[in-house]
């Protein structure tokens, strides 16, 4: 339905006091911008012969009618333009500019008679992703794929097509719905929260490039809630280090890469591209004794900082494993799992209760600490171990990549029995 009427352009003499023929300038708001759309025509008008009143040249000119015609003529393009713009894009509730009606307009104008066709969701989603290429790191572009499917999935379920206008609060209800209950698997709040953040950053890219008109999304909120998380104790990094895995070359290699990352907070996509330039020595001398340190430098794929950190532990044994610091590379997925295998073999599997999400329905169940181990813990217990030993959270963060204190210490996750001996010692002392 319409919300605006067509208001007709004005024209102006280019130069009112010339005493020969001057070109008309247009002047026209369309009113869907705050500025007019503003050009001069081919039309020629002596200033004494036009009629600015009336908009039209008066009797005197010899060419009264051809010109006046002309004008008028301009006139029924701009409000065809106008027209065809303004039915076409408020059914797809996309954006109307300037720019957009006299694009039109001048297609008129060169008689073609073909409507334009405004950019559908999915047309301006697949544009989207495909900026994004441009400047988003794989894994977020991954989430841009499954956000994807999710909405292509409820739009085929629920018969629910998707456009621009369609996106509102009962649209929010029914999608959260639908992957909280009807989606196989259901989905998990984080999960579902993560979702509509990605559809809030896509319309709104789409407020930006005039895609679309800007409108309230405030509706779109996404849900987030604790998720169970573990570090392991220093007593479980020794059990993993006195494995005996020698004779298993898939476990040797993951229990050192997984140590590695406890003993640096290395992310694995860092971890992944380690070589020999990465690896420093440093000897210093105290009195007649040298000592040499090792030092892995290397610079974060995520944060582009530079890291130095201290070879310490069991990572000079780890690192001598391998003489021309050719590491082994595996991918995350294999690595997830295998890691999981080492650790049950470690007996690093005390019981532990979690809670989790089936759709929104929070429940409870008892599982073996190993079933919860990713390349991911490393950094947690990385995190977590440097803070237990007292070193400030700055200089952890300096090894560790975070930017922001609330983010670092979501990696901090300190066992009951290490809580409350710094407690007890406390209060003792």
């Amino acid at each position: 339905m319409r919300t605006k009427s067509f208001n007709k352009p004005q024209f102006y003499l280019k130069d009112p006091k010339s005493t020969k023929d001057t070109k008309l300038r247009v002047v026209w708001y369309t009113g869907f911008e705050n500025k007019p759309i503003s050009f001069h025509t081919t039309i020629t008008v002596n200033p004494k012969h036009w009629l600015h009143k009336d908009q039209k040249v008066n009797k005197a000119d010899s060419s009264q009618l051809d010109k006046n015609l002309k004008i008028n003529n301009l006139i029924n393009n701009m409000r065809n333009a106008w027209c065809d713009i303004e039915i076409l894009y408020r059914e797809n509730k996309s954006a109307i500019t300037n720019e957009i009606i006299k694009k039109r307009f001048i297609a008129l104008s060169n008689g073609e008679t073909g409507v334009p066709k405004a950019k559908s969701f999915w047309e301006a989603y697949d544009d989207f992703a495909l900026r994004a290429k441009k400047r988003m790191k794989q894994s977020t572009l991954k989430v841009l794929n499954t956000v994807r499917l999710h909405l292509v999935d409820y739009e085929r379920e629920t018969g629910d097509y998707l456009s621009f206008d369609r996106i509102n609060v009962k649209f929010y209800d029914n999608f959260i719905a639908y992957l909280y209950n009807e989606r196989k698997p259901k989905l998990a709040p984080n999960t579902v929260g993560r979702t509509l953040k990605t559809l809030r950053t896509f319309l709104r890219e789409c407020f930006k490039y005039g895609i679309c008109p800007i409108y309230d999304i405030s509706f779109l909120k996404d849900t987030k809630v604790p998720s169970h998380k573990i570090a392991l104790t220093q007593a479980d990094l020794d059990k993993l280090w006195n494995l005996d895995v020698d004779e298993h070359p898939k476990y040797f290699k993951v229990r050192n890469l997984f140590l590695l990352q406890c003993y640096t907070g290395m992310r694995v996509s860092d971890l992944m591209r380690l070589s020999k330039e990465n690896i420093k020595r440093i000897t210093t001398k105290k009195g007649n004794k040298k000592t040499e340190q090792i030092y892995i430098e290397y610079i974060q794929e995520k944060t582009g900082d530079k890291v130095s950190v201290p070879a310490i532990k069991c990572v000079p044994d780890i690192l001598a494993h391998y003489p021309d610091y050719n590491f082994p590379v595996i991918s995350e997925q294999r690595y997830n799992q295998y890691i999981k295998e080492v650790c049950k073999l470690a007996r690093v599997d005390d019981n532990d209760k979690i809670s989790y999400y089936e759709g929104n329905q929070r429940k409870s169940k008892i599982i073996p600490k190993n079933e919860l181990i990713t390349s991911h813990t490393a950094r947690r217990t990385f995190v977590t171990l440097c803070l237990e030993r007292g070193m400030p959270a700055e200089v952890v963060m300096k090894f560790s990549g975070h930017r922001s204190l609330t983010e670092f210490f979501k990696y901090a996750k300190h066992n009951p029995e290490a809580v409350n001996r710094e407690f007890i010692d406390k209060w003792n002392s």
